[in-house]
């Protein structure tokens, strides 16, 4: 048996957190999707690089949809506007606007529509991971206020626990 904190990993679980910011923060939030941008964009980059490099032109052609999905101007502007009118968190507003556009996907009457919904996933998945990295530990404050799973469950605690965040920890309260 042991005592101490637990956190449970679970890779194919993204916690969008429901919280307004203050507007003092705005651009902060907005930066801090710039960068994560920016970083998925990059992971692709290589990835179409391997793959011109180990298959073929054709493969690799299959990363520039979600290379494009990172700069599309549209869908940053709505990213955009949530955050600056509602003072919704980046995470939440990026999700929810990804949402939006992959309910388009879904409704389309073309095969190949329909086939790039993946392809919006896994960017949505790379985006919401580097912002979330980034604030790792504002990541655990936000626990404590209502947040919602990518199951769309509402949540409060992990498993029977509270998580707590590192300035919260105190070694004799927990169990």
């Amino acid at each position: 048996m042991a005592v101490g904190p637990v956190y449970r990993f679970n890779r194919d679980l993204l916690i969008i957190p429901e919280h307004t910011i203050e507007p003092n923060q705005i651009d902060a939030e907005l930066e801090s999707l710039k960068t994560a941008l920016q970083k998925a964009t990059t992971e692709l980059e290589e990835i179409r690089t391997l793959l011109e490099h180990h298959l073929d032109q054709e493969h690799a052609r299959m990363i520039e949809a979600q290379i494009m999905a990172l700069t599309d101007i549209e869908l940053l502007k709505i990213i955009e506007n949530d955050v600056r009118m509602n003072h919704r968190n980046v995470v939440q507003a990026y999700w929810e606007a990804m949402n939006l556009y992959e309910n388009l996907l879904k409704e389309s009457t073309y095969v190949y529509q329909q086939q790039r919904l993946c392809d919006l996933q896994d960017v949505k998945r790379r985006v919401i991971h580097h912002l979330q990295i980034e604030e790792a530990y504002a990541l655990l404050n936000w626990v404590r206020r209502p947040f919602l799973s990518a199951n769309g469950s509402r949540h409060r605690t992990l498993s029977t626990s509270t998580i707590k965040a590192p300035w919260d920890h105190n070694p004799s309260g927990w169990a």
